[in-house]
């Protein structure tokens, strides 16, 4: 049986179709990858963070800062910046009582 020209095209529009939907898949995967590594980057910080700082320049922390401004939602105002170079982060994960600040279901936030 010969095939016309619809039959040609359906062929051509269903190739071009599954390409696309191909490269879009990767263009989601590697997304998710990338936030993925954003998570874990902060949490590096956060734990380089939760230490006591030293009494002279930590390069080390500031890097830690510089990846929580850069990978997290929102910038970290200046201040905090500043603060987290003399302090740890614990003073921002708990009240002004001393409890631990819990997320919205009631979990814990644990910083080991």
């Amino acid at each position: 049986m010969k095939k016309d020209c619809w039959d040609k095209t359906k062929i051509i529009v269903e190739i071009i179709l599954l390409i696309v939907i191909v490269w879009y898949g990767n263009v989601i995967n590697n997304t998710l990858k990338q936030k993925e590594l954003n998570v874990k980057m902060i949490e590096v910080a956060v734990k380089i963070l939760t230490t006591k700082p030293a009494k002279e320049p930590d390069h080390l922390r500031e890097w830690a800062i510089d990846i929580l401004d850069k990978y997290s939602e929102t910038p970290l105002p200046d201040k905090v910046k500043q603060e987290l170079k003399t302090r740890s982060i614990v003073k921002y994960l708990t009240t002004q009582s001393g409890d631990i600040l819990t997320t919205q279901s009631g979990d814990k936030i644990i910083i080991e």
